[in-house]
């Protein structure tokens, strides 16, 4: 669960650094709005900006998506004070963004408030109502916050969730839990991204609460519990359920759920908590959670404790990790012998914990510069324990080590049975690849060829299906390349590919995700300069995409915007389909 904090200012520079003096940028907005409305002349006899500057707003948004803030803001505040009524009111909300997002949400405040004097067109003062609410509540004033999340309330814009949770936090602090608890719930309708909803919940339990609906509470907080966006999330609201369920005297739902803390979440902060209860937990399962929150004396104890125990699984999971707890404290003799004596606990059972075992001491005789020893355990891994999650990995590793002792022969040997035990189609191609390199190695011309275009096939996109692809080309990059990439590749192209691949593009788009509220929230946020809660929208769209062409509109429209990552993260996933086309059928 994320608790509320105040954002922290960044540090301005350059051009940026005009807009924490309100007098200078609002002001001069102001004498330009009104001139504008007036119709007398637009230029501003006080303008420290360059003469001749020109107002090419589609320029100074191009230069402030690839970084250029400060050559973006000389246009943005040339058009404030030498431009039209319309781009005198474009050029005011992106400055306003601009000292957002720098940090200076006082200049934020004052930009958004000198632009919505000028009765700009509705989506500009929405986007405007809802950055001044954010820049309001950031330096903790919370009735100008309200007065301005109300008005973006009434509009009933794409971002409505976020200004009503807004508003609910703000109710709650003026001890309205009535009314927070309302608004809470109008925006859980919404169906927000993971984290968002998570917190929004965690928000509304805590209305509920002071409401003295403790039912409700409770059904929110095993909402949560099944729900929540991450284990933390999870954990948390086991803690905060059995807490709930302790003042009510409910007993049995009290040691349930901190049973279940204990046992699925042994890495939660609370899980300690928990243990303050005697009652709570298994010898096996305190030790466990000692051990995963780094109470390492502790868990050593405890663990020691755990030897005398007749089951030989007991035994061999108490010396594992006291292996693990003797490497923590640089002893690597110790931890050998406790691997050891795990390794003969656990002898033929098949336990995935004893291909852990076997794992964990040839890591430490490979560091310790054993490699044949290390290379025996790395390979017993499959052997003793196939369904080990080390399993395949234990054979690569020893592979690797043979190679790297121009044993070639050995280590084709090591890795052939790799690609036998590899499931994901980029291991094999990862298998494929350092076969022929072993091949190559043991001068195998004709293998290493067929080695290297199975890399390829198996996993084209992957790295090493493109090492594969580039190294069968013999293709080298030069240190320095004659000519670059082209930044922006013809769309006609891309589109051609598309074609080919998943099919023309469906019409009409009314189904496309471009067209759901989500996309529009989104949108709706980034155009407000509240670009974290919009990314966190974008992802939550591109992630439901099935669609290889809503994912292409996707990634285009983000580049063009300036959102690098969610951009990527469209392209991304449009490469996934691809690789497999099916999923975009």
């Amino acid at each position: 669960m994320r608790s509320a904090q105040p954002r922290k200012a960044r540090p301005v520079t350059g051009i940026a650094y005009l807009m924490r003096s309100v007098p200078l940028v609002s002001l001069l907005l102001f004498a330009g709005l009104l001139a504008a409305c007036a119709g007398s002349s637009n230029r501003s006899p006080s303008s420290p900006l360059p003469s001749g500057t020109p107002i090419d707003l589609a320029l100074a948004d191009r230069m402030y998506a690839e970084g250029d803030t400060d050559s973006a803001s000389v246009i943005y505040s040339n058009a404030v004070t030498s431009g039209s009524l319309a781009q005198k009111q474009e050029a005011a909300l992106k400055l306003a963004r601009i000292a957002y997002s720098g940090g200076d949400e006082h200049g934020a405040a004052g930009n958004a408030r000198a632009l919505l004097e000028s009765s700009p067109p509705a989506e500009t003062q929405r986007r405007a109502y809802l950055l001044l609410g954010y820049s309001e509540l950031a330096q903790g004033h919370d009735a100008p916050a309200k007065a301005a999340f109300e008005k973006y309330v009434q509009s009933r814009g794409p971002a409505l969730p976020y200004a009503q949770l807004k508003l609910a936090d703000i109710a709650s602090r003026n001890k309205d839990s009535l009314t927070a608890e309302r608004l809470a719930a109008a925006a859980l309708t919404a169906g927000l991204p993971p984290q968002s909803e998570t917190d929004a919940l965690f928000a509304l339990a805590r209305y509920q609460k002071s409401n003295g609906e403790t039912d409700g509470a409770a059904a929110t907080y095993k909402r949560l519990v099944e729900h929540g966006a991450t284990s933390t999330d999870r954990g948390e609201a086991l803690w905060q359920g059995a807490q709930l369920a302790a003042a009510g005297g409910d007993v049995s739902t009290y040691v349930t759920s901190l049973r279940s803390l204990v046992a699925v979440y042994p890495s939660h902060e609370r899980a300690l908590q928990a243990l303050q209860d005697p009652g709570i937990g298994t010898p096996a399962e305190r030790a466990y959670v000692q051990f995963r929150n780094r109470l390492n004396d502790e868990a050593t104890a405890s663990y020691q404790a755990l030897i005398a125990d007749g089951d030989p699984k007991v035994q061999g999971d108490a010396h594992y990790h006291l292996g693990i707890l003797a490497e923590r404290a640089g002893d690597p003799d110790g931890a050998l012998n406790e691997y050891t004596a795990a390794i003969t606990a656990l002898n033929g059972s098949g336990d995935p914990l004893l291909g852990d075992a076997y794992w964990d001491s040839a890591t430490v005789l490979e560091a310790a510069g054993r490699p044949d020893e290390a290379v025996e355990h790395y390979s017993a891994v499959f052997e003793a324990a196939p369904g080990s999650d080390h399993a395949a990995e234990g054979l690569f590793r020893a592979g690797l080590i043979r190679y790297r002792q121009a044993g070639p022969g050995d280590a084709a040997g090591l890795w052939s049975r790799y690609l036998s035990a590899a499931t994901a189609v980029e291991d094999k191609a990862r298998g494929h690849f350092w076969l022929a390199r072993a091949e190559g190695a043991a001068g195998q011309a004709g293998l290493q060829a067929a080695e290297l275009r199975a890399a390829e096939t198996a996993a084209p996109l992957s790295y090493y299906g493109l090492r594969a692809r580039a190294r069968a080309a013999a293709a080298t990059p030069a240190a320095d390349p004659p000519t670059l990439p082209d930044a922006n590749p013809d769309p006609a192209r891309t589109e051609a590919w598309l074609a080919a691949a998943f099919g023309a593009e469906p019409t009409p788009t009314a189904a496309s995700r471009l067209q759901s509220d989500g996309w529009r929230r989104a949108v709706e946020l980034l155009g407000a300069g509240l670009a974290a809660e919009a990314d966190e929208q974008f992802d939550q769209v591109i992630d439901s995409s099935p669609a290889p062409w809503d994912l292409y509109r996707m990634a285009r429209a983000m580049k063009s915007a300036g959102r690098v990552r969610p951009a990527a993260r469209a392209a991304q996933a449009l490469a996934g389909r691809q690789s497999d086309p099916r999923r975009g059928r």
